[in-house]
């Protein structure tokens, strides 16, 4: 049997990455993306499995995670006051999501 770390879905911010690791002891790593290695840094939305096998040839496979890749959150900002100042002058900005 393989685990991964993390399991089960994970979410990562668009433009964002995460690591996905399987255990380790095996002889080869091959990935769903056919990536190669014990670990594999993953940009973008899909299911990630890993096939394992031993020096003997004998083979695992890991259950899938799950990635899903969030777009970025809308953000608004106003100045709480004139939004044009000159040197030396304080304005405040308010950011709401």
């Amino acid at each position: 049997v393989i685990n991964t770390t993390p399991i089960g879905t994970i979410q990562i911010c668009q433009g964002g990455q995460s690591t996905i690791t399987a255990d380790p002891g095996f002889s080869t790593y091959t990935w769903s993306d056919s990536s190669t290695g014990q670990s594999i840094t993953v940009s973008t939305a899909g299911q990630y499995f890993v096939i394992a096998a031993d020096a003997q040839g004998c083979e695992s496979v890991s259950a899938p995670v799950d990635v899903t890749v969030n777009p970025p959150l809308p953000l608004n900002i106003s100045a709480g006051g004139p939004s044009q100042i000159c040197n030396g002058e304080i304005v405040t900005l308010t950011a709401d999501f």
